[in-house]
């Protein structure tokens, strides 16, 4: 295994890991007197909470993705998706704009480590 490969697995693991406790934090722990699974229950899709629970699903399911070297596309889908996201929520501004930042962060790497993810066909 070379060693860009290495940390493409390392940086897919390290996502995956960021998207369960971002996926955690965002549906279980309570925020504003709800946890994130009652206001979701509740139909509030929109609440930032929510959606950051729900980006760590799609971070979740990627970053293993990365790591089992198989779903480029969907990486760099997710990760795209989650940036353009981040980069609204900032320019609107939010209350929580370290965390934005931070989902930020991880889906940019996300992002890179799924561009490099595959093996590349050369005539």
């Amino acid at each position: 295994m070379s060693p860009s490969v290495f940390l493409t697995r390392l940086v897919g693991l390290l996502v995956a890991v960021a998207g369960g406790v971002l996926a955690w934090g965002g549906f279980l722990v309570p925020v504003a007197g709800a946890r994130g699974v009652d206001l979701l229950a509740r139909g509030a899709v929109a609440n930032v909470v929510v959606a950051g629970g729900i980006a760590g699903i799609a971070f979740v399911v990627a970053g293993l993705a990365v790591l089992i070297d198989r779903g480029r596309g969907f990486a760099v889908s997710v990760g795209g998706s989650v940036l353009v996201a981040a980069v609204f929520l900032l320019a609107v501004g939010t209350d929580s704009t370290s965390s934005v930042l931070g989902v930020a962060v991880v889906a940019l790497g996300l992002l890179f480590a799924g561009a490099s993810v595959g093996r590349r066909s050369t005539p």
